[in-house]
């Protein structure tokens, strides 16, 4: 669950530029959600975009307000007993969802209007739902009565809250933030402290370790990598099965020898070719500047974009929009959240939302991408006829696509059950 920023080799080595007057910057900011202070203090909040994109929820100082991101005005505040420790929208219906004050609980994205409220009272929780929004997956340490030495990840139905399984992993001692396959939630990635786990949903056996100090973590939207942002300063990303680094993504490949900087949070574009990394970099005379930096993983780690200007304010999270084109950073007492255009890195227009148009530092490295096939509702039918869905695609692996019906709920459809037809629209999307 999770926002974001971005001159090349400046980012690298720490040195300084100045863009010349004839550059023109191509990050500007589309507007900044504003949100009301308390007790004289900014606190950096949770965000979350819902899964159609209108919505952006963020939480903070008690509360949560849900904007629109076409208008940039909340259409519902939400208070809370005490801050929430995670927050995210339903992949079915799009409704908001927290952990706050020792219960899991759901409210109407559009009114605010409380759902349910299952109370859990476990320590130290963060969560996650699965892709088609039957599982939650949750990291913690025990109950109020019964606490655990080690980080527990349990598996629950998320209906009704029953526990399916659970693993305590005697490896880790602080539970940390743990996400689901994004495609399919076969998978769990999870954070224990000196290093990151993936495990089998369905059973929660180990499929593999991973070496990393993880401060956050991403999968890739087809899963078959992740990231993270070290306590270090550095970027990994992963291939899941073979367990390597990717091309490109070495400590020494990105960074050299530069140790001046001190991550906070890590994404994934949409279509996972770019991962985005914030956080701040020490620069001259002890000053930091914010940091934001975003890599081409097809080619092997190439910057594509950064932000790295003096600030009193660190970059503390960031998170794409579902179509990639719209990039939301939070950073320490900033009164917002501030959205970015991001369409010309992957060759979508934006529709200009009202607000300001501020450029930022920053300088493109490649030319746009050929826009992908257009996406469309269309009818999916199985290969035997069965079934008949119409839906818009929104992603596939090599197994699965995931579909989306008009109501917000999501679909992960087997290739093999669908039609001919079908899969020759698979391969036109993939390309």
């Amino acid at each position: 669950m999770s926002l974001f920023r971005f001159p090349l080799i400046l980012a690298l080595i720490g040195c300084c530029a100045t863009l010349s007057a004839q550059e023109e910057p191509s990050l500007k900011v589309v507007r900044t959600l504003e949100m009301p202070q308390k007790s004289g203090e900014y606190d950096s909040p949770l965000v979350a975009f819902s899964p159609d994109g209108k919505r952006l929820a963020a939480s903070w100082k008690e509360q949560i307000v849900v904007y629109n991101v076409e208008t940039g005005k909340p259409q519902a505040r939400i208070p809370l007993p005490e801050d929430a420790t995670s927050l995210g929208f339903l992949s079915r219906g799009g409704n908001v969802y927290a952990y706050v004050d020792g219960n899991l609980a759901t409210w109407d994205a559009a009114t605010g209007k409380l759902l349910s409220s299952a109370p859990l009272e476990l320590l130290s929780l963060h969560l996650d739902f699965s892709p088609q929004g039957d599982l939650v997956a949750l990291c913690h340490r025990g109950t109020l009565d019964r606490t655990s030495e080690h980080a527990v990840v349990e598996i629950r139905d998320a209906k009704t809250g029953k526990s399916l399984r659970q693993v305590e992993l005697m490896q880790a001692t602080t539970p940390g933030p743990v996400q689901f396959h994004p495609a399919d939630g076969s998978t769990l990635a999870v954070d224990i402290g000196e290093a990151m786990v993936v495990l089998k949903t369905a059973d929660l056996t180990e499929v593999i370790t991973l070496e990393t100090d993880p401060k956050d973590l991403a999968y890739s939207p087809d899963g078959k990598r992740v990231a993270s942002a070290d306590f270090s300063g550095y970027l990994n990303v992963w291939d899941v099965d073979q367990g390597t680094r990717a091309p490109g993504f070495t400590q020494e490949d990105l960074f050299g020898m530069d140790t001046n900087r001190s991550l906070n949070a890590v994404a994934f574009s949409p279509d996972g070719k770019l991962v985005v990394i914030v956080g701040r970099r020490r620069g001259g005379d002890d000053k930091y500047n914010r940091l934001l930096v975003m890599y081409d993983i097809e080619q092997k780690g190439k910057v594509v974009l950064s932000v790295d200007d003096e600030s009193l304010n660190d970059f503390r999270t960031v998170d794409f929009s579902p179509d990639g084109t719209l990039l939301a950073t939070t950073g320490d007492d900033e009164p917002g959240v501030t959205l970015w255009d991001v369409s010309t890195l992957v060759g979508k227009p934006i529709n200009p939302l009202p607000g300001n148009s501020q450029p930022a530092t920053s300088t493109p490295a490649r030319p746009a991408p050929a826009s992908p096939p257009a996406i469309v509702d269309r009818k999916w039918t199985s290969a035997d006829g069965n079934f008949t869905v119409t839906a818009r695609y929104v992603q596939q692996n090599a197994t699965h696509v995931q579909i989306k019906r008009a109501d917000g709920s999501l679909l992960a459809i087997p290739k093999e059950q669908l039609s001919a037809a079908d899969r020759a629209y698979l391969v036109r999307m993939a390309k």
